[in-house]
């Protein structure tokens, strides 16, 4: 949903505002897609997080939801404005280097995506956890998920993938 409706969506719906001048109802249209996008990847975070066998079983790992239920509402909306926002600038961003000339956009998500897969490769984490037999399914899979994850990371900040085993580290 996030990596092949909801980012391209925003960025098409960015496009037609950049080369048309768009009304009001345009940046309500994106504005809209952004919140719910920021919505999806709220629940799906706030959800693994506040599930007390994830607690238990992980307690270094999620627990960042407080109990108190004002606290709890109010990292919600903020994990939902956070997504929203970053899904923007991201969006923009490439926009923008698409204005430029479509080799620039291009160029920055290659590069960005190539220098994450080379320290995938350097620290010995491009295997994906999923094993699904034989060596060509292992690499194709491993850099299909490392790539979906990365891009929907990148534009969503969707907090589960700050785990070392997905995303981590200085790429969160």
């Amino acid at each position: 949903e996030m990596f092949a409706e909801s980012i391209p969506g925003v960025i098409i719906q960015l496009i037609a505002i950049a080369n048309n001048g768009g009304d009001v109802a345009a940046w309500v249209s994106v504005v809209v897609s952004a919140i719910t996008t920021g919505y999806g990847g709220a629940v799906i975070s706030y959800d693994w997080d506040t599930d007390p066998g994830k607690r238990e079983q992980t307690p270094d790992f999620y627990g960042y939801v407080p109990s108190n239920p004002r606290q709890r509402s109010l990292v919600f909306i903020t994990m939902v404005l956070f997504g929203a926002g970053m899904l923007m600038i991201r969006c923009l961003t490439i926009v923008l280097m698409g204005m430029l000339g479509v080799s620039w956009a291009l160029a920055y998500i290659c590069l960005d995506l190539v220098l994450y897969l080379v320290v995938k490769l350097f620290r010995g984490n491009f295997w994906y956890w999923v094993s699904l037999g034989g060596n060509a399914e292992e690499i194709v899979s491993s850099l299909i998920c490392r790539v979906m994850g990365k891009l929907i990371t990148d534009f969503t900040s969707l907090v589960q993938f700050r785990h070392p085993n997905e995303l981590g580290g200085m790429y969160w």
